[in-house]
Formats: structure tokens, sequence, C-alpha cells
């Protein structure tokens, strides 16, 4: 009796044992049909959003689209802040700046981040409108700038960023980027006049 239970349970464990190898086996070759399948059906590119160098013409102009890219880019970069991304800002500022000018603005973005850590202040940017020029290498970005504390909302104002860039080789580099008046906006003098808008 004994023995008869003994190889009852040592089929019962071997009948196991083979529909768990079958179920392990057939796990085993899906994962690398699908794994096979994926591998040849996408590929993953991943393109950094502010590009080293810029696609020049066979001129050596840059294209009104990079420089408009880039300003966009640069506006995000320098105008959305928090209290933590401080150490990122300073990071990818050192590659896209001039290294002529690059100190100064260091210590400029330096000091504005000092000032929203001690008052706890976030600023976002929301691009409204942009004005590029490639012959000069000047772009304006017009859009509306946050600052909030917590979720407060301190101040909303209209804004235009002018940027002026060079260029060094392929790079296309930061020289300056300043907070205009929009009565000094060159895109704002270039721009066709609204229909019903004229005096």
């Amino acid at each position: 009796m004994e023995i008869a239970n003994l190889e009852k349970e040592r089929r019962t464990f071997a009948n196991r044992l083979v529909v768990v190898s079958a179920l392990l086996g057939l796990s085993i070759a899906t994962n690398l049909v699908l794994s096979f399948q994926v591998m040849n059906a996408s590929r993953i590119v991943l393109v950094p959003t502010l590009p080293a160098s810029a696609a020049l013409d066979v001129n050596g102009r840059v294209s009104k689209e990079y420089l408009e890219q880039l300003s966009l880019d640069m506006a995000w970069l320098f105008c959305n802040r928090t209290t933590n991304t401080a150490n990122y800002l300073e990071t990818q500022a050192q590659g896209l700046i001039d290294p002529t000018v690059y100190e100064g603005i260091r210590l400029q973005l330096a000091k504005e981040s000092r000032a929203a850590l001690d008052n706890h202040q976030t600023q976002s940017f929301s691009p409204s409108d942009i004005y590029v020029d490639p012959g000069s290498l000047y772009s304006e970005v017009r859009g509306q700038l946050q600052i909030t504390a917590g979720n407060q909302v301190l101040d909303t104002q209209d804004k235009v960023f002018a940027m002026r860039f060079t260029k060094h080789g392929s790079q296309v580099l930061l020289f300056s980027i300043k907070d205009i008046d929009p009565k000094d906006s060159k895109g704002e003098k270039l721009k066709p006049a609204v229909p019903g808008t004229e005096e």
C-alpha cells in the first residue's frame, strides 16, 4: 500500500513536471519570437533636444527652421525654472553658450536661481510667437511668463526675449538673451498688420 502511494505520488509529480516544463518552454519560445519581431519592427532613435551643431546650407548659413527650433529650446531652457533645475540649467548651458560670454551669463543665472530658491518661486514660459533672422543669427520669442510660489500665482507678464547667436564652425552658440520691451521688438515691426486694426 505504501509503495502504491509512493508510485502514485511519483507519477503525479512527473506529470506536473512535464506540464510545467512544457509551459516554460512555450513561454521562452514565445518571448524569443516577440523579441525578434520587436527588434526588427522598430528602432528607437534618441535625438537630443538641443543639438550640439547646426546643419548648414552650402553657403554656410543656418536655416530659418533650425534657428527657430534652437530659439524655442533656449527660451524653454532659460525661462522655465524651478528650485530643482538650477544644476541642470548650468550643466546644459555650458555647451550652448559662447565661451566668451559664458561666465557672465552663468553668474546671472546663478543669481536668479538663488533668488528663486530663497523665495521658493518657480517660473514657466509659454511661447506664443517667434521671429528669426538667420542672416544676423538673431531671434525673438514672445510669450507669457508666469511666476508662482507653491499653488499661488504671483505674477503673469507678457515678455519678449531677444537672442543673439554666434557661429563657431558648425556650432551655433548663444551669445546673449535679453528681456526686451515689446515696443523694441524687430519681429513686431516686420509682421503684417492684422486686417481691421489699421489706423
